[in-house]
């Protein structure tokens, strides 16, 4: 069985998702004041769209993986192909 790392096609093409992330997580919690009795909406709407943002690029990364792996593509269909057409 094949470890998760390889799985998912090594960890590097996830580097800048997890950057991102955490500069989202930063940015909620330095500039935004997250968390104490001064917080600044925009700093927060800021890093959490940023945090959310890089949790979709990583699926969407995962998902093209996917698409791409030969292993779960079907064959193009043709209607020469057809059983039910009777030719």
């Amino acid at each position: 069985m094949k470890r998760f790392g390889e799985r998912i096609g090594g960890y590097r093409r996830y580097t800048w998702a997890l950057v991102v992330a955490l500069l989202g997580v930063a940015i909620l919690y330095w500039p935004g004041g997250l968390g104490t009795d001064t917080q600044r909406s925009p700093m927060i709407m800021l890093g959490a769209t940023l945090v959310v943002g890089a949790v979709g690029w990583v699926f969407l990364t995962l998902d093209r993986q996917v698409s791409d792996d030969p292993r779960y593509q079907r064959p193009v269909y043709t209607e020469e192909d057809d059983p039910d057409r009777g030719n």
